[in-house]
């Protein structure tokens, strides 16, 4: 089991890494979104797919709200929704040829394409 010293670790390691917004993505948040996406974006990735314990109230209800089973109270939740939704509509697959799309395959999670699951056919 884990300390709250690695746990606190291992969010500071996130919290100085930098998250890259791609394309017209980045053209369609405001100055402040794109800032605390690219500041908080690794982090946030990490605790919504669980690469790294949450240890707070806050934390543990960003999970809940990135799940859709909570709706977004915080400001950097909004944010982070309104990244997910954008970067959801943007990214195409590539093994159906741009006929499906991923949900986001910036963030640490491997995701497959919705429309044909990573192999390429078509699922009715």
């Amino acid at each position: 089991m884990e300390t709250s010293s690695q746990i606190l670790k291992e969010h500071k390691i996130l919290l100085r890494k930098r998250f890259q917004v791609r394309g017209r993505v980045a053209d369609l948040l405001s100055i402040e979104e794109l800032s605390d996406i690219e500041t908080f974006g690794q982090w946030l990735a990490g605790l919504e797919h669980r690469r790294i314990p949450a240890f707070t109230a806050q934390q543990e209800h960003f999970i809940e709200v990135c799940a859709g089973k909570k709706p977004p109270v915080k400001p950097l939740e909004k944010t982070w929704l309104k990244y997910k939704k954008l970067r959801a509509r943007r990214v195409m697959c590539g093994f159906c040829a741009g006929k499906g799309r991923f949900t986001d395959p910036y963030t640490m999670a491997y995701l497959f394409c919705e429309r044909c699951a990573g192999s390429g056919k078509e699922f009715l």
